[in-house]
């Protein structure tokens, strides 16, 4: 019969501790245990020298542990903070510096590139909010000067503001100091939050047979219209108001031609209005910023007709609305097409 190994402990007649370990095995000759023990005094020595020494040493090697990891940290965080600190020396008035970028191609460096990219949009944004502003407030003074020294000259000549001048000067500046500041308030209302919309079903084809009726009075010109029935999904008011500044813009730069036409891709189930005049024409380098706020491209189509210089603009925030897209042309009468895609079942 075999016994599993015990572990026994005791001392001899001289006090001297032990541990030992017993193993019962059989044999052929009967039962027999086979012992072995050792010292408890030598193994107590040992644990107590480890003991002692890392009391002693185990400061020194956290120490150096911590020292080791400031140091690597900071080295690895040292491009960090020289970012932090390049980023904090760019002033709000002048975004036009930027932050070294290392040639290690690491994280940080990508980092670095990232807000470069992120500086070069800021400053864009401000510059183009520097010179919208500027750009408002010229507007906005132009019309207010006039009226300042009609009023003036009325107050000075102790003569009332006959019913001529009321009509012919005072009337058109008040207007086109309303609809710029309407045009205005739209536009500041789209950056903030969006433009917001009214979805219904519409029949689109009947607000641009609306809208060319109203600008063949107002203007007294005859407008040439292809015009197919079109139901679509959309803001009726903001629809309209699209129509109308393209129409107004080919009216107030053409010499005698304007054409609208509409077309409807059943396929694609979107529709196409294209508005074209027989004006001087835009350049082709100028065409992607035709719809930009103030945008004045040629001396030719400055202001002519009494424009806010926002006209496109807002056609663009109101396509944008309706998940559509805008592009400006070269028309077959030698002036431009404003050409306008929406879809016709969705407009969010």
């Amino acid at each position: 019969m075999r016994s599993g190994p015990s572990e026994t402990s005791g001392s001899t007649a001289a006090h001297t501790e032990y541990r030992g370990v017993a193993i019962g095995t059989s044999t052929a000759d009967g039962n027999a245990a086979v012992e072995v023990a050792t010292s408890e005094g030598r193994a107590r020595e040992v644990v107590l020298f480890v003991f002692v020494l890392l009391c002693a040493f185990f400061p020194f090697v956290l120490a150096l542990v911590v020292w080791l990891v400031h140091v690597l940290v900071g080295r690895t965080l040292k491009p960090v903070e020289e970012i932090r600190s390049e980023v904090s020396q760019i002033s709000t008035t002048d975004l036009s510096a930027r932050i070294t970028v290392s040639e290690s191609g690491d994280e940080i460096a990508a980092l670095a590139d990232t807000m470069n990219s992120m500086l070069d949009r800021l400053e864009d944004s401000y510059s183009r909010q520097l010179q919208f502003v500027g750009d408002a407030s010229h507007e906005l003074r132009s019309p207010l000067v006039t009226l300042v020294g009609i009023v003036d000259l009325a107050i000075k000549t102790g003569q009332p503001i006959d019913v001529a001048t009321a009509d012919q000067i005072l009337k058109p500046e008040v207007t086109r100091l309303r609809d710029l500041i309407t045009d205005l308030l739209l536009l500041a209302s789209a950056d903030e939050r969006g433009l917001r919309l009214t979805t219904v079903d519409v029949d689109l084809d009947d607000l641009v047979d609306e809208e060319v009726r109203r600008s063949e009075l107002s203007h007294d010109i005859s407008i040439e219209a292809t015009i197919v029935p079109t139901r679509m999904v959309g803001d009726p008011q903001r629809l309209s108001s699209m129509i109308r500044n393209i129409l107004d813009n080919a009216i107030r730069y053409s010499s005698e031609r304007v054409s609208v036409r509409m077309s409807v891709d059943d396929a694609r189930r979107t529709v196409r209005v294209e508005v074209s005049d027989d004006g001087p024409g835009i350049a082709d380098d100028a065409k992607d910023h035709v719809f930009d706020r103030f945008v004045r491209l040629d001396p030719e189509r400055d202001r002519r007709g009494g424009g806010t210089g926002l006209g496109l603009a807002i056609v663009s925030v109101i396509v944008r609305a309706h998940h559509g897209n805008v592009r400006a042309l070269d028309s077959e009468f030698g002036g431009t097409t404003i050409r306008i895609e929406l879809p016709l079942d969705v407009a969010d």
